[in-house]
């Protein structure tokens, strides 16, 4: 399993029907279980982005596969980043 954290930002449409955001919520949260992955965190943010949440997923093909899914509905927007443990990240930088 791999973690990725991903920047999430609402569009225009998804502010339009933003009191329905908990059943998109849910909704995603099925299809990221279903693909063998699980939420780990999620917060709402005051800023550029407004949420950011930490996914751990069996693969970067079934992490891509579920952000297009949620990015496919055309009211949400992404930037997803893998993420590392700090310990295989400072294991690697002792070997450069």
């Amino acid at each position: 399993m791999a973690l990725y954290v991903t920047l999430w930002k609402y569009t225009t449409e998804g502010f339009k029907d933003v009191k329905k955001a908990q059943k998109r919520f849910d909704m995603a949260k099925r299809a990221i279980k279903a693909s063998g992955g699980k939420i780990v965190s999620i917060y709402g943010l005051m800023g550029k982005y407004d949420l950011i949440s930490i996914m751990d997923m069996p693969s970067d093909k079934a992490a891509a596969t579920i952000i297009l899914k949620i990015c496919s509905t055309g009211r949400i927007t992404s930037e997803t980043m893998p993420a590392l443990a700090i310990e295989d990240f400072l294991g690697a930088m002792k070997k450069v």
